[in-house]
């Protein structure tokens, strides 16, 4: 009975399952991913004195504002042959068939049109013309180029005496004159006052007589005699004539 007992323990104990292992940690949670980090900017040239990139150069000036203020030419077009003629779009003088004159063509890059028989083009392009001078422009195979340029000397100034103008008046009685407020006196003979260096422009003459006077805005020219009559109750002008 022993022995059957001790069979039935073991042969029980053999049909159990075995233990489970023991977990000796926890395993980490799951971390979410790291987002990826953004793209750096493109590298700032570096200077001199590593500071900050140089500012960029102003855009160049235009044609017309680099000839602003410039002294036109006189330009002179010689073609090879029959030829029209066409510069910055304008139609100048026409001398010959093959030479064609333009006066005051500003300075700087100007644009040249040649046509030839039956408006065929023999030449386009653009030449820079020097300021106040007298230009040759040469038209050979198909293309233009500078000949002969001579600067135009400056013109003298004309002197003072050269610009003004006369007053001569003819009064009905003896009379005293004002010019723009101030006395003129001047050669007088048999009624005849002649008043020199009268500057250009309108002037206000005042003509008095011992019984009234007589005013008016008189326009003097430059280079130019005005011929007055003058009485009690008017003034008026009857003639210029230039000095020279």
């Amino acid at each position: 009975m022993l022995v059957i007992a001790i069979t039935v323990i073991l042969s029980q104990a053999g049909d159990q399952p075995p233990p489970l292992p023991v977990r000796s940690q926890q395993a980490p949670a799951a971390q979410p991913p790291t987002p990826p980090p953004p793209p750096s900017a493109p590298p700032t040239p570096a200077t001199k004195d590593g500071l900050s990139p140089p500012p960029l150069p102003p855009p160049p000036p235009p044609p017309s504002a680099r000839a602003a203020g410039s002294a036109p030419s006189f330009v002179r077009v010689k073609c090879p042959s029959d030829c029209s003629v066409r510069v910055a779009g304008g139609i100048g003088r026409r001398v010959t068939s093959q030479l064609w004159e333009f006066s005051d063509v500003p300075a700087g890059q100007t644009r040249f049109d040649i046509d030839g028989f039956a408006s065929m083009q023999l030449a386009s392009g653009y030449l820079d013309l020097p300021a106040s001078s007298d230009v040759e422009v040469l038209v050979s195979r198909g293309r233009l180029a500078l000949g002969t340029v001579t600067p135009r000397a400056a013109q003298p100034a004309k002197p003072v005496s050269d610009a003004v103008g006369i007053l001569r008046l003819s009064c009905q009685k003896p009379c005293t004159v004002m010019v723009d407020g101030q006395r003129r006196t001047g050669e007088n003979q048999m009624g005849q006052l002649t008043i020199s260096n009268v500057p250009p422009g309108t002037r206000q003459v005042l003509v008095r007589f011992l019984g009234g006077s007589a005013s008016a805005s008189v326009e003097v020219p430059a280079n130019t005699e005005v011929f007055v009559f003058a009485q009690e109750s008017s003034l008026r002008v009857t003639n210029t004539r230039p000095l020279h």
